[in-house]
């Protein structure tokens, strides 16, 4: 169950790296328009909801890597629990 968390964990860190990538090579920023993009890096990256100022990369990284695990300790706890639990 750790090994899954600490993959949940990165994928987090590797959402994060890509949507970086694609902010530096296509120079667009989606925080300021509308539409399906910026509904997709909310959805991907909720930490953008709360960017009223700039943030390191690494901090959003961190941030995000976080909040991927827990979302992945939750899931995967209650994988547990119904692959464990009697069925009726």
């Amino acid at each position: 169950m750790k090994t899954r968390i600490a993959i949940w964990a990165m994928m987090g860190a590797i959402v994060v790296a890509l949507w970086s990538i694609f902010f530096m090579t296509t120079h667009q920023n989606l925080l300021h328009d509308g539409g399906f993009g910026r509904a997709i890096l909310y959805f991907t990256c909720p930490i953008a909801l709360a960017a009223r100022r700039p943030m390191s990369l690494y901090f959003v990284l961190a941030v995000n890597a976080v909040l991927y695990a827990l979302v992945g300790a939750i899931v995967e706890a209650v994988r547990h629990y119904r692959l464990r639990s009697p069925s009726n």
